[in-house]
């Protein structure tokens, strides 16, 4: 017989892991390029390899200047507000993966920094390969992601975290149902009983884990959703983006977007660049 249970027991342990978004791009420039992303939070994680030039980083909220070069490779985080300036002599090439999570905040919370690779040609081949693979055929795009899953193991344990993940089980539990139900409307004494919660001990936990509250963190997810198909999606209105998030009006969905970005939808589709 069928185990439901068991099956919903699998997808809400390890529905985290699951890529929402993935795609890895080629970027060429000459001489200098600035990317100012202050007022336009990434929508998904970026992991670039330096192949040519050199860059500083300067994060919102952050004294510190972060340079790359050739074989250096620079990881931003989801939601992370920069500006980035590039300089070639005379040419900027470097290869991003870029990616988002089931769980959004499956790294804790993460800064713009750099990664030294083990060895700056394994990585190389890595990226190149995976870039190539990308839109292939089904079963090159499992190479693809099977290619930054390898290297994603070796690079997780490098990264440097402002805070440690979330320690409650139990609103672990809570985001990977939102996560997974994002597109629905929470309910929130459904989510407090959830983690056997009474809902104003649960809204207390929750916001003292995550920073925000649970309808803060939806609108968060969804929106950071948004902005990947306002930018994978081309061809879809604001409408019809709004629709699919589940979103009970366009107008509502402008507005909690904008929010949260600085811009409307608009345009943050006609600002958005990579790195």
């Amino acid at each position: 017989m069928y185990n439901t249970k068991k099956q919903n027991y699998y997808l809400m342990r390890y529905s985290f892991m699951n890529l929402s978004f993935f795609t890895v791009d080629k970027y060429e420039f000459k001489n200098r390029n600035v990317c100012d992303f202050r007022n336009a939070p990434r929508p998904h994680f970026c992991m670039g390899l330096i192949l040519d030039g050199c860059a500083d980083f300067f994060e919102e909220g952050c004294d510190e200047k972060i340079h790359v070069e050739r074989g250096d490779i620079i990881f931003v985080p989801i939601t992370a507000r920069y500006i980035s300036k590039w300089y070639g002599k005379p040419e900027i090439k470097y290869i991003s993966m870029h990616f988002s999570f089931a769980d959004m905040g499956i790294f804790g919370q993460l800064r713009v920094q750099k990664i030294k690779p083990d060895s700056f040609d394994k990585a190389k081949e890595i990226f190149e390969k995976a870039l190539r693979n990308c839109d292939g055929t089904l079963s090159q795009q499992f190479l693809s992601k099977a290619l930054f899953y390898e290297f994603m193991s070796e690079t997780e344990p490098k990264l440097e975290r402002r805070k440690s993940p979330l320690t409650d089980s139990r609103i672990k539990k809570v985001i990977s149902y939102i996560n997974l139900h994002s597109e629905e409307n929470i309910n929130i004494p459904a989510l407090a009983k959830l983690c056997s919660m009474s809902v104003s001990h649960f809204h207390a936990c929750f916001k003292t884990q995550t920073g925000m509250t649970p309808i803060e963190y939806k609108n968060l997810i969804s929106t950071n959703r948004a902005m990947q198909l306002l930018i994978s999606e081309s061809d879809k209105s604001v409408e019809e983006i709004s629709e699919t998030l589940g979103f009970y009006s366009s107008t509502y969905f402008r507005r909690v977007f904008k929010s949260i970005t600085g811009k409307t939808p608009t345009e943050y589709r006609k600002s958005a660049a990579e790195l």
